[in-house]
């Protein structure tokens, strides 16, 4: 015979109570959790969203912003808005760019663009700066480190006139005519002392700096340049050419200072050497045109005198003796190669060398990135100069002219970006 089953105990009313309120809980609880995942989800979307439009929205800027380089750099203003000042749309968005130079330093600007894509505003700055290379940028350029001491630079533009008559602007050092007085290296630039002042740029080699020791000015800008520029020599088939074809013959001399015509008139080229020599007190007189020397030396008080356009190639050595002077009516007329490149005949220089001794005025545009430049004290450079190493004792006065800037080796112009920063931050 089978047992009956175990009948379960009935429920109590209280009990049915608890049980539905537990269900009720449970309901309620997973309903919430339902509604949160959906809200949690519809606010993972709009944030989602909203980064892709910050996103967009910058992309949207960048591409003003390169166009707005691309006006800066070629100096072309491709619209009617001003050079550097751009607008349009792009990607379903719109973009608007303004660029203001630096009032200090003429070749920085500062690029401010406005973004718009649907419900994202981006803006921010692009601080660039556009470079030009060349043989006569700066007042002075050197490849290895540059170092100052007890020197001043500033400008001019011999196309308007003399030095003195530009030479209108005072500050603590005295009169000056324009900034613009740049120097530059691809290593580091060292000023020694408290009696510099460049009015214009000191820029060094990517990864350098401008070291100080006591308190030197710079006026203009200090920022490493990106990329170390490359100065070639002249080619040494130019070197050949004017060795075989020139004007050496062309020079005369006049004994005496010459001033009043009595001096006596004589050629102070000797082929059999290709030196140029100049005894002291005399004039050399210099027409325009080639000339090839392997050594140029100018004693005590000698002058030099180019009386037109000129090019000039020397392969060994140039000593200005104290006291000496190379003069033109512009110094882009006196545009001096030097590099130690072998002569047929056996003369085969190891090294070239530039020596400005002393009390000099010296008007040229000198490259000779195979060559190193020494500078006594006392003497004042119109023009350029670009050499491998620059040794300098004493104070010196530099006046760059700044007609030589479209003159020799030019680079296509560049732009660094030297930095970004966001104006306003972008809603998350």
């Amino acid at each position: 015979m089978t047992p009956p089953s175990p009948r379960l105990p009935a429920r109590t009313g209280g009990e049915r109570g608890v049980a539905l309120a537990l269900v009720l809980f449970l309901t309620i609880l997973l309903s919430g959790l339902g509604i949160g995942l959906i809200y949690e989800g519809m606010a993972a979307r709009k944030s989602l969203d909203r980064h892709e439009q910050n996103l967009r929205s910058l992309e949207i800027a960048e591409a003003g912003i390169v166009q707005a380089e691309m006006e800066v750099r070629t100096q072309t203003d491709y619209g009617t808005d001003g050079i550097g000042s751009v607008a349009g749309a792009y990607g379903n968005g719109t973009y608007q760019v303004t660029a203001a130079s630096d009032p200090v330093s003429p070749d920085r600007f500062v690029l401010t663009a406005r973004a718009n894509y649907l419900n994202s505003t981006r803006i921010f700055e692009v601080g660039v700066r556009r470079r030009v290379s060349g043989m006569f940028q700066e007042s002075l350029y050197s490849l290895e480190t540059l170092t100052l001491a007890s020197a001043t630079t500033d400008a001019y533009d011999s196309r308007t006139g003399t030095y003195a008559s530009q030479a209108v602007n005072s500050d603590a050092y005295g009169p000056y005519a324009q900034t613009g007085g740049s120097v530059g290296s691809n290593q580091d630039i060292v000023l020694d002392g408290s009696d510099i002042i460049v009015r214009g740029n000191a820029i060094p080699g990517p990864l350098m700096q401008v070291v100080k020791a006591g308190s030197p000015t710079v006026t203009g800008d200090q920022f490493p340049r990106q990329v170390a520029y490359e100065f070639p020599p002249a080619p040494q088939s130019e070197f050949v050419t004017a060795m075989n074809n020139n004007n050496n013959l062309a020079i005369t001399a006049t004994s005496g200072d010459g001033s009043t015509g009595g001096g006596k008139k004589s050629s102070p080229y000797n082929p059999s050497t290709m030196t140029l020599s100049a005894t002291a007190n005399s004039t050399v007189t210099m027409p325009g045109g080639v000339y090839f020397f392997r050594r140029i030396d100018l004693n005590a008080e000698s002058r030099l005198q180019v009386t037109g356009p000129a090019r000039i190639y020397v392969t060994e050595a140039i000593d200005v003796k104290s006291g000496s002077s190379i003069l033109a009516d512009r110094p882009g007329d006196v545009q001096i190669v030097v590099h130690p490149y072998p002569l047929p005949g056996g003369v085969a220089p190891s090294s070239a060398i530039v020596k400005i001794n002393g009390e000099s005025t010296i008007s040229m545009a000198l490259y000779a990135p195979g060559a190193d430049l020494a500078l006594g004290g006392g003497n004042t450079f119109y023009g350029s100069a670009l050499a491998r190493r620059i040794d300098m004792q004493g104070a010196n006065a530099f006046h760059y002219d700044k007609a030589l800037g479209d003159q020799g080796l030019i680079s296509v112009p560049t732009l660094e970006r030297l930095y970004w920063r966001e104006v306003t931050r972008p809603k998350r």
